[in-house]
């Protein structure tokens, strides 16, 4: 029966103090890994509660101020570092993507014709209401009114 069991392993001193060692720098780098894990942990929680606060102080500043287009960077054109629009917006949109140059034409076209529609309606709009005008003037009856109304409308 002793026959078939494997003999006991024996290792030389060397190899079991070269092996302890291996174990040794092991235990310690899992210990220095885990301090640093915790470490980043934590700053990580102190960066993140600290953005909060500046997000919660920069908010406080912007609640009652205008919405300012621009930049304050420096730039060779702008050397105060003050770039802003300034003007009038007639119609704002907010993308969660970039947009392409087709589409951005696509929009400055669309916002041409419907200005183009919109003037051109007025325009009608002016002229109706002074022939309208007109039409009270010269015949003051209800009748034609009414079926200048009609004709109008």
């Amino acid at each position: 029966e002793n026959e078939h069991q494997p003999p006991p392993s024996v290792i030389s001193k060397k190899d079991a103090q070269s092996q302890a060692t291996r174990e040794y720098h092991q235990t310690q780098f899992e210990n220095k890994r885990h301090l640093l894990s915790l470490k980043y942990k934590s700053l990580q929680t102190e960066i993140r509660a600290t953005h909060e606060k500046q997000d919660l102080y920069y908010l406080s500043l912007q609640e009652n101020a205008p919405l300012s287009i621009g930049s304050t960077v420096r730039t060779p054109n702008f050397s105060s570092g003050h770039d802003y629009f300034e003007g009038q917006l007639c119609h704002a949109a907010v993308y969660t993507h970039c947009l392409s140059g087709d589409v951005i034409h696509r929009h400055h076209s669309l916002a041409a014709l419907r200005k183009c529609i919109s003037s051109t309606q007025e325009t009608l709009s002016r002229e109706v209401d002074e022939a309208f005008r007109r039409a009270l003037r010269v015949f003051p009856h209800q009748r034609v009114i009414k079926e200048y109304i009609s004709h109008v409308c």
